[in-house]
């Protein structure tokens, strides 16, 4: 895997750089080229040009890009989460061309975005072609995330972090190598094709005083409110965008005319935005009412670049909103405390890296970001005070970060890299194993020793002499006693512990699984909720895992029986949801032994707010409802079954 590892960080390295000139080409061609070619415009030129450019990003998505599933980045996450990292390659590099267009040609966008999509692309296509399995396809897909990261910004670890916060959801051992790997010899590459010059230059600068810290917790919050009108910015465009009466072909031109008018009177705002950064960060006389004006331009001008149609990463309008919305606020502070106060430059820093962690959700990312694209430590307190507040607010008044936010869109709610969604569906009952493994709290240690040597668990319930739950030991418990050299005359009693966390059968594995994490312990014991000393199972990590899978398995069969049915109503079939009557003739009966009216086809059953697949085994219970295709002629009888006799 490692030497797969380098050929990802050798491939999307040079495939980020070919990026990079392309955006730089095309941007020379339509910028300075074409204003001798349409210098009849006079300044004008400018409202043309993303027009162009979405003109030919409109043609591209009618023809090669799919709607039915995320895109970018959320796409990618769907993906490793979902579909064990099989992602369509062809649509990514179409995107990665419409990208290059949007762009080069001045849309409002990032170019993280493309250099995740070039990373994925890479990863997914050598793990399918080596028909690898999901996770190691998973792990090459992550690693090529963040080698595009890496590559993009110069910063090969916060595009490790990158992967492990966003694409992965968790630290996964068995991917933080090949990520590693990946990530630095992608960012080896692009050091000798470009350079190892930090993406800004920075002027020096540091805490002036303690009480400074102050202002910071207020930029926080700032940069928090600021993040989340970003995110619901960008929802909002591509709501209107969606619902607007016009051809889709034709959105992403529409979305350039507006940008292009926008740039006109605030060019900054056209492409990635770098150029105006560095322009501030060299400046020693700036207005705070013009750094806020862009500010609202360039939340405005990017969001109607990605709601319209037009292809990019969102990083890096977050960068440029926190640089020109902490070049304000440091204006103003610096102004009225001089003494107190770094110059605005420390706030422009702070103030990309905040704004950022606020819109993704990534603060480690964030703040390791900054440090990598400015080469500059010194000021680390506040820049992760700000970061922090900023990403608890932003989370606290928005639930979605911008990329869980397109995912949203499409019914997709990732958690540590699982669909909660997904996992709402499948009970701990489901997951948990009946074979449960208990000690009594009178065995001696000894005896212990030789248990967990047989069975190699971690842990143990521990019953009392009527079998019901009593406590749990770990293997820990036992360590700490054999140090101390006296097992002879001691029982489980004296080392279990009584407090027990334990969940229930119907309750959601997503459920154990949280609770699971607030003890790090890997296995719960399962009780009744009737009873809560009597255990019925136990659950692990590997089972919910396992069930997880199972349950992607039961969605894509929904997905298929879902097809069926929008097939069967372009034939005159009706899907019908039916309840099973106490009094009825399905109730208490196997759907097999059931006599079913012809042409009619059960989707899903509804028992206790939990939804599943039938099967012929799966008993009928009063208040049970059912979903059902079936024709026309048959719907009546259908519909008597589950009636009163």
């Amino acid at each position: 895997m490692l030497t797969l590892a380098v050929l990802v960080g050798l491939l999307t390295g040079c495939g980020e750089y070919l990026f990079h000139e392309g955006i730089r080409e095309l941007g020379i061609l339509f910028f300075e080229d074409g204003k001798k070619v349409l210098h009849f415009l006079g300044p004008f030129y400018v409202v043309i040009l993303p027009v162009i450019g979405g003109l030919l990003v409109g043609v591209i998505a009618h023809f090669a890009y799919s709607h039915d599933h995320p895109h970018g980045v959320a796409g990618i996450m769907e993906a490793v989460a979902l579909r064990g990292g099989r992602l369509p390659a062809r649509e990514l590099v179409c995107r990665v061309i419409g990208s290059v267009l949007t762009i080069g040609t001045g849309g409002s966008a990032g170019p993280e975005d493309p250099s995740v999509q070039i990373g994925a692309a890479v990863g997914t296509t050598i793990g399918q072609g080596l028909k690898l399995s999901d996770e190691r396809i998973r792990g090459l897909v992550a690693s090529g995330a963040a080698a595009g990261i890496g590559a993009a910004f110069n910063a090969p670890i916060a595009g490790v972090f990158f992967a492990l916060e966003i694409i992965l959801g968790e630290v996964t051992g068995a991917a933080v190598g090949t990520i590693i790997v990946a990530a630095v010899v992608s960012a080896l590459l692009t050091h000798v094709l470009a350079g190892p010059q930090p993406a800004f230059m920075v002027p020096p600068y540091s805490l002036v005083s303690y009480w400074e810290l102050t202002f910071y917790l207020a930029f926080g919050v700032l940069a928090g409110f600021v993040s989340v009108l970003y995110i619901r910015s960008i929802k909002w465009f591509g709501e209107f965008f969606a619902n607007l009466k016009i051809k889709s072909i034709l959105k992403p031109a529409l979305g350039g005319l507006i940008v292009g008018l926008t740039g006109f009177f605030t060019p900054e705002i056209f492409g990635v935005g770098y150029h105006a950064i560095e322009t501030i960060l060299k400046s020693h006389h700036l207005l705070a009412w013009s750094l806020f004006l862009l500010v609202a331009t360039k939340m405005f001008a990017t969001s109607v670049t990605l709601g319209s149609g037009g292809q990019g990463g969102m990083f890096a309008p977050a960068l440029f909103l926190g640089a020109m919305l902490g070049g304000g606020f440091g204006v103003i502070i610096h102004a009225l405390f001089p003494t107190l106060t770094a110059t605005p430059q420390a706030y422009i820093l702070v103030g990309m890296a905040a704004v950022l962690a606020g819109a993704v959700r990534a603060p480690i990312t964030a703040v390791l970001l900054l440090f990598e694209m400015t080469q500059d430590y010194r000021i680390i307190l506040p820049l992760m005070f700000s970061v922090v507040i900023s990403t608890l607010l932003s989370e606290h008044w928005h639930r979605h970060s911008v990329y869980s936010q397109a995912l949203d869109k499409f019914g997709i709610n990732l958690e540590r890299g699982h669909d909660l969604n997904v996992m709402q569906g499948v009970l701990v009952g489901e997951a948990m194993a009946t074979d449960v493994k208990t000690v009594s709290k009178d065995l001696n240690l000894a005896e212990l020793q030789r248990v967990f040597i047989t069975y190699h668990h971690h842990g143990f319930p521990v019953v009392d002499e009527k079998g019901e739950l009593w406590g749990i030991v770990s293997i820990q418990d036992l360590e700490k006693e054999m140090q101390k050299g006296n097992l002879e005359n001691k029982k489980v009693a004296d080392i279990a512990t009584r407090s027990v966390i334990v969940t229930y059968p119907d309750e959601p594995v997503w459920v154990a699984l949280r609770k699971m994490g607030t003890r790090d312990v890997g296995r719960l014991p399962v009780v009744d909720r009737k009873n809560p000393k009597r255990i019925v199972g136990i659950i692990a990590r590997n089972d919910i895992i396992h069930s997880y899978q199972r349950a992607i398995l039961r969605r894509q069969e929904v997905q298929r029986r879902a097809e069926r049915w929008r097939l069967g109503h372009l034939t005159g079939m009706e899907c019908i949801e039916l309840k099973v009557s106490p009094e009825s003739q399905v109730a208490g009966k196997l759907i097999k032994d059931i006599k079913w009216p012809p042409n009619s086809l059960l989707i899903s059953i509804r028992q206790d707010h939990s939804q599943k697949l039938p099967h012929g085994n799966d008993l009928l219970n009063p208040g049970d409802v059912v979903i059902a295709l079936v024709d026309s002629d048959n719907a009546d009888k259908l519909r008597t079954l589950f009636q009163p006799a």
